[in-house]
């Protein structure tokens, strides 16, 4: 795991450091993400006595990520943007969530008004949290995953994309087992 974190700083450190005349941009995106295995199944009793069963899975969730857009060479772009995920069940006072740090880079081949993006994305600090719902906490190793990104550019600072994430991650208390957390993600993301 280590030496996979190292070639995301590695990969990211190279692609920065070749910018020094770069025009560096700020960049933000929201991302809506589904897929991934089921982590948790909750059942919630409302007040009237309903019942409803709602899951959580590895890849689902909201997620915000800031940092900059810069120019590679000709028509080659990069992203690197640090970001948070949450995928969550709220019932009244009690919440469920499955939440990630992230660090992604992805490199862009602009082909016009489509820009097509390869990277790598790191998942740090992975959690969830069922105490809500009368279980535990449970923590997962940092994760790193790969990225394919297809954006349609509406504007000049304004893409929608569709992301494709392939991760797994694995408990921290238990080896040799993991989850599956592949994910496709709507983008909106903002240059500015």
């Amino acid at each position: 795991m280590f030496r996979k974190s190292l070639l995301l700083a590695a990969t990211c450190s190279l692609a920065l450091s070749s910018q020094a005349n770069a025009e560096f941009n700020w960049y933000a995106d929201a991302q809506l993400a589904f897929g991934g295995d089921e982590l948790a199944d909750v059942e919630i009793e409302y007040d009237d006595g309903d019942v409803d069963d709602q899951s959580i899975d590895a890849g689902e969730g909201f997620s915000f990520s800031v940092g900059t857009r810069f120019d590679i060479a000709g028509n080659l772009d990069g992203v690197l943007a640090l970001g948070y995920k949450n995928a969550g069940i709220v019932a009244g006072d009690d919440n469920v969530d499955f939440t990630r740090k992230m660090l992604t880079g992805i490199a862009f081949y602009d082909f016009g008004r489509l820009q097509l993006g390869l990277g790598l994305s790191q998942e740090m600090s992975p959690k969830l949290d069922l105490k809500d719902a009368g279980g535990g906490r449970y923590t997962f190793d940092d994760a790193l995953g790969t990225v394919v990104q297809l954006d349609f550019e509406i504007s000049e600072q304004f893409v929608l994309g569709l992301r494709h994430t392939a991760i797994e991650y694995e408990p921290e208390s238990v080896d040799g087992f993991a989850v599956d957390g592949n994910n496709f993600a709507l983008v909106a993301g903002f240059t500015f």
